[in-house]
């Protein structure tokens, strides 16, 4: 679903901008195609595989810490390791994130049943 709403709104803003995703396709070097498929396939392809193994060996509540916190180890490697400035935006976003992990870990535990770690004893 990631994808196909990338597709549909890059393809939409590059006629905004003049450029074409066919012209910009074709302006495209041998080097530059081979990294595009480099990524997809590496980036993408193997880590949803990887991804798909792992969650099927791990618990819920670990799957949910994992996957609700990607974008802010994501961040915190980009603050890290490639020196990304740490906006007020940024930290916005992160708590954000933070919030609606819980939020739907919360409901989950509400809707089954089982009482929340801060809940038992």
């Amino acid at each position: 679903m990631q994808l196909c709403t990338g597709l549909v709104v890059f393809t939409v803003l590059s006629q905004i901008s003049g450029r074409g995703v066919s012209e910009v396709a074709a302006q495209m070097s041998t080097q530059s195609w081979i990294l595009t498929i480099y990524l997809a396939l590496v980036c993408t392809v193997f880590a949803f595989f990887i991804q798909i193994w792992a969650v099927r060996r791990t618990s819920p509540a670990r799957v949910s810490l994992l996957l609700g916190t990607e974008p802010l180890w994501a961040a915190a490697i980009g603050v890290l390791l490639a020196h990304d400035p740490l906006t007020p935006i940024g930290v916005t976003g992160a708590l954000l994130i933070l919030f609606g992990t819980n939020w739907g870990r919360l409901i989950d535990t509400h809707r089954t049943g089982i009482p929340a770690p801060q809940d038992q004893v």
